[in-house]
């Protein structure tokens, strides 16, 4: 295999993080930690995902370092404040692999503050987001220069039907502006020699509200991911790098 990743950068919010995996005791014990979607890319829990075993980054490319950077609640901002990229900086120059997961929480905002307002309004916010998350990507691609980007969209517990599992919102939710966001994000990957487009959306649909004990999402709150959802979301960025491997 020509290509070698010194290193895997985890960038973004909760889709990407071990905490609400870990807690899922439909799959998980108190033993198991690192079952978020990039630790589980970086290194298979094969005693949980069989599947898996020997597909990973680290048996892929033994030497690579993991660089965890994800957070609980992050947005678009976290990610355009100065401290954050600070923290990018000794990889500027390294081959990186870099996982992105944002939007979401910046979507749920908006939703929350635009509740009374008219659809123009939100229609407004969701563009702001959009113009933001460009700007991630491109001040990314400025900080880290010898990147790929798997640029990953939000899923939706709803399976679209605006319904949260446990209805969390009380009320119907207005999905549309998911698609709409997630849609700028395959248009973003498209344009990019150096991206990966990772669609965990389309994937994850049927897992949602409906899907009873299928539901991919972590039960308490389903706006995270449950500990089938994590490996689903690495399923889909591993297929996705493979797919990159064998063209390049």
């Amino acid at each position: 295999m020509a290509e070698r990743f010194s290193c895997y950068l985890a960038l973004g919010d909760s889709m990407s993080i071990d905490s609400y995996p870990a807690q899922d005791d439909r799959v998980t014990s108190e033993s198991r930690q690192d079952l978020g979607a990039a630790s589980l890319l970086f290194r298979n829990d094969s005693d949980l995902w069989t599947e898996f075993q020997g597909r990973d980054l680290e048996s892929m490319f033994p030497k690579i370092y993991f660089s965890p950077h994800a957070i609980d609640g992050a947005t678009t901002h976290y990610l355009l404040d100065k401290t954050a990229l600070a923290e990018l900086e000794p990889f500027k120059t390294a081959r990186v692999l870099v996982s992105l997961t944002i939007g979401g929480n910046d979507l749920l905002q908006a939703i929350r503050l635009a509740a009374s307002s008219n659809p123009e309004v939100l229609m407004g916010e969701v563009r702001a987001i959009t113009t933001r998350f460009n700007q991630v990507v491109s001040i990314l691609e400025r900080h880290l220069q010898n990147a790929l980007f798997l640029l990953t969209t939000v899923y939706d517990p709803t399976d679209g039907t605006g319904i949260m599992p446990g209805d969390t919102f009380r009320g119907r939710l207005p999905v549309q502006y998911l698609d709409q966001f997630n849609g700028s994000i395959k248009e973003t990957a498209g344009r990019m020699e150096n991206a990966v487009f990772c669609d965990v959306h389309e994937h994850f649909l049927g897992h949602g509200s409906e899907a009873g004990a299928d539901m991919w999402y972590w039960v308490p709150s389903p706006i995270e991911p449950g500990a089938r959802g994590a490996s689903e979301i690495r399923r889909v960025w591993l297929r996705g790098l493979e797919k990159w491997l064998a063209e390049h």
